[in-house]
């Protein structure tokens, strides 16, 4: 699987869309049949990639009231910055192993 390529400065949206880029949008919606939304936050800058170490931090939960939730993070020892939420309205332990499967294919790409 190809990486993400990142640049010294890009927006959370350009972050998040080159992971789905690398991931790909079809594989993704595959499992978060529901919906895959950027955060609110597309404007904040990432930048100094060279400089400071991020790390991508990648969530399954189970929804409050249904279905599972993929929230993807971009963490740094200041910040957690959400990058996009996948969902699913499907609720069952192998729907939950399959968002594990996807948040191990996205983290391979980062």
């Amino acid at each position: 699987m190809a990486k993400v390529k990142t640049k010294p400065e890009m927006t959370v949206k350009e972050l998040a869309e080159a992971i789905i880029e690398v991931v790909g949008e079809d594989r993704i919606k595959e499992d978060c049949d529901d919906y895959l939304l950027p955060t609110k936050e597309t404007d904040i800058v990432v930048d100094k990639f060279g400089d400071i170490e991020f790390d991508l931090i990648i969530e399954a939960n189970w929804g409050a009231s249904e279905g599972i939730y993929l929230d993807v993070y971009l963490r740094d020892s200041c910040q957690k910055i959400k990058l996009f939420t996948g969902k699913t309205l499907r609720d069952d332990n192998s729907t939950m192993r399959a968002m594990y499967i996807l948040a191990a294919e996205i983290r391979i790409a980062w």
